[in-house]
């Protein structure tokens, strides 16, 4: 081994151990390095496509796989990284031919069927999807994404109970896991579970005292149990914690208008519609008869929240 190809190992060795210390920009300068010393290195490209991802430059990390795989064309996990990069593009139809590619050279890649699940979600083909999310668990029985993954699908085929036991394994083997607690809440809400929906966001929340979108669906659920004012003050977390959420702004309208706050209740649907003017439920409060009579009327207006 010569003593640059020793450097660029070293530099690759580097940039792997600042990327798993949640650092990658100092990984990308070290991936650079050990490139620019070995320039036909695939795992060196792979990984700078990582910390590219990581850092949102999805762009610049599918121009990295694609050095990666002119050096190593059967690299199945470049395959399947490339898939996932351009989901982040929003490419589903794209990135399901790079799974399939991946698939042919590893037919054994739980982590490829799972995402090749997730882009067949994202194009609404939600029967395929759970399909893809069975050959992953048949592969990978404790796959805690691809049982989250799985109760997401069955929820948006309206599957509430199985959806819920497809978390409860999720739980089972990751219990820390903040999205799996909210979509529990999600699930338990739609089953008219509302108590035990609060305490799934409150879950949530300890794991994740900053999710924005858990702090706003525990306040539907506090809607629900007829605690406006417990509500109110968690639309208004929400709204601190993202103030361009166009459905916390509205459902802190619902909150104000059960309180009998119309004027207060009138300005955060303005606020919803400022943000999102599609928004169709406040757009259909708004325009059904008079803003102050829908702000101020005791009927029609319902929380709205949504699954990760």
């Amino acid at each position: 081994m010569t003593n640059q190809t020793e450097k660029a190992l070293e530099a690759l060795q580097k940039g792997t151990q600042l990327l798993r210390a949640g650092k990658p920009e100092k990984a990308l300068r070290a991936f650079e390095e050990g490139i620019r010393l070995k320039p036909d290195n695939a795992e060196a490209w792979s990984n700078m496509g990582v910390a590219l991802g990581r850092l949102g430059r999805y762009e610049e990390e599918l121009r990295a796989y694609g050095e990666a795989l002119r050096f190593k064309p059967d690299y199945a996990e470049v395959w399947c990284n490339m898939g996932v990069a351009l989901g982040s593009l929003g490419r589903y139809e794209e990135s399901l031919k790079t799974y399939a590619e991946a698939l042919r050279l590893k037919p054994d890649y739980a982590e490829a069927w799972s995402g090749k699940g997730v882009a067949l979600g994202r194009l609404g083909r939600y029967e395929e999807e759970l399909r893809a999310y069975g050959e992953a668990l048949k592969l990978k029985p404790d796959y805690a994404e691809a049982w989250y993954n799985t109760g997401v699908a069955l929820g948006r085929l309206g599957r509430c109970e199985e959806e819920l036991k497809a978390y409860e394994e999720a739980l089972r083997l990751k219990p820390d896991y903040a999205e799996v607690w909210y979509n529990t809440g999600v699930a338990l809400s739609s089953l008219g579970c509302n108590e035990q929906a609060l305490r799934a966001y409150g879950k949530a929340l300890k794991l994740k005292p900053d999710y924005a979108e858990a702090w706003n669906n525990r306040g539907n659920s506090l809607i629900r149990l007829d605690k406006p004012d417990e509500a109110l003050k968690d639309f208004d977390k929400a709204i601190k914690l993202n103030y361009n959420f166009p459905r916390a702004w509205y459902n802190k309208g619902v909150a104000l208008q059960r309180l009998s706050r119309g004027k207060q209740a009138e300005e955060a649907i303005e606020k919803a519609l400022e943000l999102d003017p599609k928004y169709m439920e406040a757009k259909k409060l708004w325009h059904s008869s008079g803003r102050r009579k829908q702000a101020e009327g005791n009927g029609g207006l319902v929380c709205q929240c949504g699954r990760k």
